[in-house]
């Protein structure tokens, strides 16, 4: 992994990730291919309007859409929010003063560039998807072979944005991990819970996206496009499992604390005498 140090005596204070770069398509059989210029234009996330219960509703409704690419993306938002609370808090304490400039720089990464890419993204996977979806169910009802290998490119076509997308949210997801693990080891020792989750959210956005664009890869079995996403998927997916071990070590670090120390002896709420609930 280029940019993660991973010694366990050094948490990595200084690092910034990198974009992965993807070799994109010109075409898919003969098909100009707009790539993820589209979230950039996307507008404000519909889904992200609804109130909580209800975008909740819908991601449970047993529905195509929004499906698990629009959880992913929404993880990794919630990833950034608890980075930036845990900065804020951080911020007011002055005993961190020697760490703001840093995690200010982190913020302003977290607020100008991963917040908003998360936002559109929940929207894009969604309405991405519902077109390969209903490509998909053409092509089902096709009157004959013909008609079904014609519709069979078309809905092709469709999985490729709808597979770079969630290839988009894993690349940020993955950032956002490590910019968390920067927050963790930086921000107020009582806030770890906060960016604990933070890191977590994180690494499920990435982890969960990995799931969908192996899966959609299986629908192309050749081809440069394929070949490319695979070998950036693989990357993503091996520094991955590098920030799962440097998430574990500071999991580890905060278990170590309590062994060996003295701790109060709390009322668990039971009277033997009475045998009664107090």
């Amino acid at each position: 992994m280029e940019n993660l140090d991973i010694h366990p005596s050094r948490p990595p204070h200084a690092l910034e990730a990198r974009p992965l770069d993807v070799e994109k398509p010109r075409s898919v059989n003969g098909v100009e291919n707009a790539q993820l210029d589209q979230v950039n234009s996307v507008e404000p996330s519909l889904l992200l309007n609804l109130p909580t219960f209800k975008l909740l509703d819908e991601l449970g409704a047993g529905r195509h859409k929004p499906g698990s690419g629009s959880a992913a993306a929404l993880l990794g938002l919630i990833a950034c929010k608890m980075m930036r609370t845990v900065i804020l808090v951080t911020k007011r304490n002055i005993q961190y003063g020697h760490n703001l400039p840093q995690l200010s720089y982190i913020e302003t990464i977290i607020r100008d560039e991963s917040e908003p890419f998360f936002v559109k993204a929940v929207q894009l996977d969604s309405e991405l998807f519902d077109k390969y979806y209903r490509a998909s169910a053409d092509k089902r009802n096709a009157r004959n072979a013909k008609e079904r290998k014609k519709l069979a490119n078309k809905a092709r076509e469709a999985l490729v944005p709808a597979t770079e997308t969630p290839l988009e949210i894993a690349k940020h997801a993955l950032d956002t991990a490590e910019r968390g693990m920067i927050v963790y080891d930086l921000g107020v020792r009582h806030a770890r819970g906060d960016s604990g989750v933070a890191v977590s959210a994180a690494l499920s956005a990435c982890s969960g996206a990995l799931f969908i664009v192996y899966l959609n890869l299986l629908q192309f079995r050749e081809g440069q496009w394929a070949l490319s996403v695979r070998r950036t998927t693989d990357q993503i997916s091996e520094k991955f499992r590098l920030l799962q071990i440097e998430q574990f070590r500071r999991v580890s670090r905060i278990q170590m604390e309590g062994i060996g120390s003295l701790q109060p002896e709390l009322p668990l709420g039971y009277n033997n005498e009475d045998e009664s609930i107090t």
